[in-house]
């Protein structure tokens, strides 16, 4: 076979369209040229993919190579497309078996070496995929910021040879399985266990968001400098319980964009007063927080 169709997605914003990689091999002088408004890091890709191939054990074909990539009005960036291009060139120079990757979709950048190294944007990618139903391929040191996410078939890679071996048969990949983070309660206490004291307790909580330390006083006026973190819970636990769970996906989702991953973790704040909170926390009082500064 000498065409190749292989799924993949690219990001603009915090959507992810459906990309389809398709790859012609002919007769001719060994060429290869990248079609359908493809920037630079994608026309890049062609010197990765080569090295990758190679160093993985395979032949990268001596013909003439057309990789067209659809739909053609849409701009591609980012290396992404590395992981498709490379599975298009050898289902299509029939190294892989035709239409093995159905229902397939593949993310990841491609060293020289052929190893899978991880992109920006793996959330909104895997959420598109899961809502079209399919399987997703992508670096394993993206598996982490999925793991979230219910019902996607999702397969964590580190090389290019583990992608081809588990299409020929030889070894299968290990389908990743959905993180559980219901026993991850470390603390003991939970200001939800608090009865009353509605006040003092909205200000701990969003001193605890930002993990500002709070001074309190005692009946004998001493002053204790107090971590209030130490009484709630899992602080994704906390989000889930105050809004829904979409609109948290959505948060983690513009963090993943700009930042390149995604923490499921406590952030480190340097201390800071707690004042300028009023201005990020709709409908705030600052005279609630005037105690605890």
């Amino acid at each position: 076979m000498s065409f190749s169709k292989i799924y993949t997605r690219g990001l603009l914003g915090l959507h992810a369209p459906l990309i389809e990689v398709e790859v012609h091999v002919s007769q001719g002088l060994p060429s290869l040229t990248i079609v359908g408004l493809a920037e630079a890091a994608v026309r890049e890709s062609k010197d990765r993919v080569r090295s990758a191939i190679i160093n993985s054990g395979f032949q990268f074909p001596t013909k003439r190579l057309t990789i067209n990539l659809a739909p053609a009005d849409l701009p591609k960036d980012g290396s992404r497309l590395d992981l498709p291009i490379a599975l298009g060139i050898l289902i299509a120079s029939g190294q892989l078996p035709e239409n093995c990757t159905e229902d397939f979709e593949f993310i990841g950048e491609l060293a020289l070496d052929g190893h899978v190294r991880p992109v920006s944007g793996a959330l909104t990618l895997a959420m598109a995929c899961q809502q079209a139903q399919h399987k997703i391929v992508l670096p394993v040191d993206n598996s982490q910021d999925i793991s979230h996410l219910p019902n996607l078939e999702c397969y964590p890679v580190n090389h290019l040879k583990e992608v081809c071996e588990h299409f020929l048969g030889t070894q299968k990949l290990a389908h990743a399985q959905p993180s559980d983070h219901s026993n991850e309660m470390p603390y003991k206490f939970d200001l939800a266990d608090v009865k009353g004291q509605l006040r003092p307790r909205r200000a701990l909580e969003i001193a605890a968001a930002g993990a500002i330390p709070c001074s309190l006083k005692d009946h004998q006026a001493q002053v204790k400098l107090y971590w209030p973190h130490a009484c709630l819970p899992f602080y994704r636990h906390f989000l889930l319980k105050k809004l829904l769970k979409l609109q948290v996906f959505i948060l983690f989702q513009i963090h993943h964009i700009l930042l390149g991953s995604v923490h499921f973790a406590r952030p480190t704040i340097q201390h800071q007063q707690l004042h300028w909170l009023g201005a990020v926390v709709s409908s705030t009082n600052k005279s609630e927080f005037t105690q605890i500064n």
